[in-house]
């Protein structure tokens, strides 16, 4: 799948209805010179998300394990799988040419990865554990906050759960 530019689809309204929760109507930020601009969120599927980039080791192995999972639910339509990535467009480009992801990978990520999902540590530097997976049911509320490669199993239960 890979990267798509988004400014005006309904990526960008999945996107903003994952890193802003339940808004029904959000301004998002994307990036690498694409549009600001209100996109309205009013999507009733689930969101799945992975935080991540192309230098963790940890979050290129679990890659195979995410694919078969999109690959569980392709063509039901009620849930969006994104990639928002903390790696630059190009350096992705020839990333996912030798290691396909079928997530929507959302490439120049870093600012909203840090304002949206990541915590400040004592000496006020902000902190983002990669791999972060997310699991937004159709309400926009996080039901699922894991980490790392083993939690792709809980992200695997709460699909089930809410698309049976």
């Amino acid at each position: 799948m890979g990267y798509e530019k988004f400014a005006g689809s309904r990526l960008a309204s999945h996107f903003c209805r994952f890193a802003c929760g339940a808004s029904k109507s959000v301004i998002c930020r994307v990036f690498d010179g694409w549009e600001q601009g209100r996109y309205h969120c009013s999507s009733r599927q689930s969101n799945c998300g992975k935080l991540w980039l192309i230098n963790c080791p940890n979050c290129v192995e679990e890659i195979k394990l995410l694919n078969q999972l999109v690959d569980e639910y392709k063509g039901k339509g009620d849930v969006v799988f994104l990639g928002p990535a903390a790696s630059k467009k190009p350096d992705l480009e020839k990333f996912l040419k030798k290691n396909p992801f079928k997530y929507q990978v959302i490439p120049d990520s870093t600012i909203t990865i840090l304002t949206k999902f990541g915590t400040p540590d004592k000496t006020g530097d902000i902190n983002v554990p990669f791999p972060m997976h997310y699991v937004l049911d159709r309400e926009g509320k996080v039901v699922v906050k894991v980490q790392g490669i083993k939690s792709v199993d809980a992200v695997r239960k709460e699909l089930r759960k809410q698309l049976p």
